[in-house]
């Protein structure tokens, strides 16, 4: 079954034109399970229509917590003793779900991301069983903030050239980069220098409450260069087909790329016509370019 967050990147994919069988290629569903989510328009998980197995004895659970201390593993040998055949883990997760003989957990704070904005890395030790013997070995896992897709290796040692290694595979894995890249406090990635003068390069998140950066730095380079088309820059945020970390960059490279001048006379064209594809902007870039810069003269008098 979909997770929450799954059913809430199809339904922001499809709002974004995504078409259901690229929305099924990156999230490696099938078009049907696509198909059945839009249907529904909602990102809530349905509730299981099965009848939970615990169910008929909620009263007896319910009657000898008290007596057990509060304790599930005597619970369920009660359980067992009075011809109740019901497993510990059915037990538990009985009761986790219906909030019996534990407090709600109560959380400090969200985080809200948006498709593309944010992936988040951390390693972490472990002890495994590998050839009959027990190592330790390096965790190190990539999360991606809005889907929850999850990506992770073992390594039986974690250095700088491992980290590469595993990003590399990470982004290959997401078929793509989000567009931050938030690492957990580590020695592996280093801004500058050595031993007590090295700097790492990456921070834990700012506490919550405080002040984020700017989402889309490449729309901040955009609008320094070509201020003019800050409406369309906006415009493009809102009616792009593609995720917009994707769609700020291609014009970011547009505004590198090509003369001002015909950059700007196609982008207010194509604000003019409501037209947010940047590659038939970029051919009608092109167009402007090799009208204005490539000019032949046919007449062979105008050579001698």
């Amino acid at each position: 079954m979909l997770s929450q967050g799954q059913r809430a990147a199809i339904l922001e994919l499809n709002t974004q034109k995504v078409s259901k069988r690229e929305i099924a290629r990156v999230l490696k569903v099938s078009r049907l399970t696509v198909r059945e989510v839009l249907r529904s328009g909602s990102a809530e998980v349905p509730a299981l229509s099965r009848a939970e197995l615990c169910e008929p004895y909620r009263q007896q659970i319910l009657e000898l917590l008290p007596s057990c201390k509060g304790n599930l593993v005597r619970v369920q040998e009660e359980l067992l003793a009075h011809g109740a055949n019901l497993s510990y883990s059915a037990l538990t997760a009985f009761c986790r779900r219906h909030g019996i003989g534990q407090a709600p957990v109560v959380a400090a704070g969200r985080y809200h991301f948006h498709p593309g904005e944010e992936m988040q890395h951390d390693t972490s030790p472990h002890e495994v069983q590998l050839g009959g013997k027990r190592r330790k070995v390096q965790t190190a896992s990539a999360v991606l903030c809005y889907s929850h897709m999850l990506f992770f290796q073992l390594y039986p040692t974690f250095q700088r050239f491992d980290c590469k290694v595993f990003l590399v595979e990470a982004l290959r894995y997401f078929n793509g980069a989000t567009e931050r890249v938030e690492i957990d406090n580590t020695h592996v990635v280093v801004l500058r220098g050595t031993g007590r003068a090295m700097v790492p390069v990456a921070e834990h998140r700012p506490p919550r409450g405080a002040k984020r950066p700017n989402p889309h730095p490449e729309e901040a380079l955009i609008l320094k260069s070509v201020p003019e088309i800050a409406d369309y820059v906006a415009a493009l945020k809102q009616h792009s087909r593609k995720l917009v970390v994707l769609a700020l960059r291609q014009l970011l490279r547009m505004v590198r790329e090509y003369p001002r001048a015909p950059l700007l006379a196609a982008v207010a064209e194509a604000a003019r016509y409501g037209l947010y594809d940047l590659d038939r902007v970029e051919r009608m870039i092109l167009r402007r370019v090799a009208h204005d810069y490539f000019l032949f003269n046919n007449d062979p008098e105008s050579e001698q």
